[in-house]
């Protein structure tokens, strides 16, 4: 029964390998056309214009417009080794490198796929197969039982009341000198009060003491100056002695006031409170009878004109000066420089993937170096 039937199996056999072989060279037809794969590429399909690209490559090894297709595929597929060789193919198969319709397009890709680090303008490579995830080994008696590590201590924390306790020392020390700096200077002052007032008396009883030589004086008006200097010594020395005496003391300004006109009355001079106040008045006197000067504008001026016009001028001209930097800044920032970096993927350029097509017009895949051709598809 197995020999009646061979013949039938032989013919079916014959007529499927038929079939598959009319298939498979149709579709190796139809993966060619430059057309789809120029399709894929910009619409993203980067893995089956590889594919496509990689029948073309196997019919046609020395066409160096596939190999540049193929290397700008590898590229935006994150495989950077893969397109530096589709690319070195390319120009060793075509010097002259007419495969590139633009010069900056193959710049970028050369700049892009020569980073030696991690570029953040590419996307990791894209692997179709799912991870390998390592099997677990197989644990045997043999093998010693895994040590436990004992859980690790938490670190101690890097606060430290060190520095603290530095700023709160230099704090105190500030205010401690400080404080004996003013405690200084509150002596000082007080210590000069007290010799103010001690030289005071001592020029009292001085005058007093000459105010026997005064015969133009009665002997009343004489006795009477004499008691008014004794009681002006007493309060000064008083005064001078105090503990607590105080610099800001209001009554020790009068007093000095009146120490002074009282030597002046013992001398028989004028009284220097009178001599103050005379040249007050004096100088009050002086101050009304001066004519009040109006400043008059410039002529052409407007009235207001003055440093506030100019000040305000100044300042328009600024705001001007600043939109006028600005709109500079912002139309440079909107230009950028041909030669600076822009990845294929940056619709800047006015190219959605930035996609390079080189010389697809008129070439085919035809093999050989040139990248010339007459037709759409790679026969």
């Amino acid at each position: 029964m197995t020999t009646q039937y061979a013949p039938r199996i032989t013919r079916n056999l014959r007529r499927a390998a038929c079939a598959a072989a009319l298939v498979a060279i149709s579709l190796v037809a139809q993966a060619g056309a430059k057309e789809d794969i120029q399709a894929d590429m910009q619409a993203g399909r980067w893995t089956q214009a590889g594919e496509r690209l990689d029948a073309v490559l196997a019919k046609h090894p020395d066409n160096a417009l596939a190999h540049y297709w193929l290397a700008q595929v590898k590229a935006h597929e994150g495989d950077k080794a893969a397109a530096r060789e589709q690319l070195t193919q390319a120009r060793r198969l075509d010097p002259a490198q007419r495969f590139a319709g633009d010069p900056k397009a193959l710049a970028r890709l050369e700049q892009a796929i020569a980073e030696p680090t991690a570029n953040p303008h590419w996307p990791a490579p894209k692997t179709d197969a799912a991870p390998e995830v390592p099997a677990p080994r197989a644990r045997t008696q043999a093998q010693e039982p895994s040590v436990v590590a004992p859980p690790a201590r938490p670190a101690r924390s890097s606060f430290s009341l060190m520095p603290w306790v530095l700023v709160a020392a230099v704090l105190i020390g500030g205010a401690l000198l400080l404080r004996r700096l003013t405690r200084g200077r509150e002596q000082a002052q007080t210590q000069d009060l007290r010799e103010t007032l001690r030289g005071l008396a001592s020029r009292l009883r001085e005058a007093d003491r000459a105010l026997d030589t005064r015969v133009e004086l009665t002997p009343e008006q004489r006795l009477g100056l004499h008691d008014k200097g004794v009681l002006l010594q007493s309060e000064l020395t008083r005064y001078a002695d105090a503990q607590n005496l105080r610099p800001d003391d209001p009554a020790l300004a009068d007093l000095v006031r009146r120490a002074r006109d009282g030597i002046a009355d013992l001398r028989g001079e004028e009284r220097p409170s009178e001599i103050e106040e005379r040249r007050r008045v004096e100088a009050a006197q002086y101050a009304s009878q001066q004519p009040v000067i109006v400043q008059q504008p410039m002529p052409g001026s407007a009235p207001g004109a003055g440093l506030g016009g100019v000040l305000a001028g100044a300042a328009a001209g600024a705001v001007l000066g600043s939109m006028i930097g600005g709109h500079s800044d912002a139309h440079a920032r909107t230009r950028p420089a041909d030669n600076d970096y822009v990845p294929f993927d940056d619709p800047a350029r006015g190219n959605d993937l930035g996609i390079d097509v080189g010389g697809s017009g008129d070439a085919g895949w035809d093999s050989g170096g040139d990248v010339g051709g007459s037709g759409d598809n790679f026969d």
